[in-house]
């Protein structure tokens, strides 16, 4: 079963980066309409991904 996990980068500051999960859905357009219900000035991303099965999905963040 495929699971989309959509994650966003929430950091307010001048650099950075805070990554956070949104929420995980059983369809790409759920994922879809969570983006639109939740719209703001963030990077929105739908990560697919496969149930029970390991992954090594680089999420995001920042560091010098």
């Amino acid at each position: 079963m495929k699971l989309y996990v959509v994650t966003y980068d929430g950091y307010d500051g001048d650099w950075g980066a805070e990554i956070y999960i949104l929420g995980i859905y059983d369809s790409k357009e759920k994922a879809k309409q969570a983006i639109k219900r939740n719209n703001g000035c963030y990077l929105y991303r739908i990560e697919e991904m496969e149930l029970n099965k390991d992954s090594q999905k680089y999420l995001g963040g920042y560091y010098e």
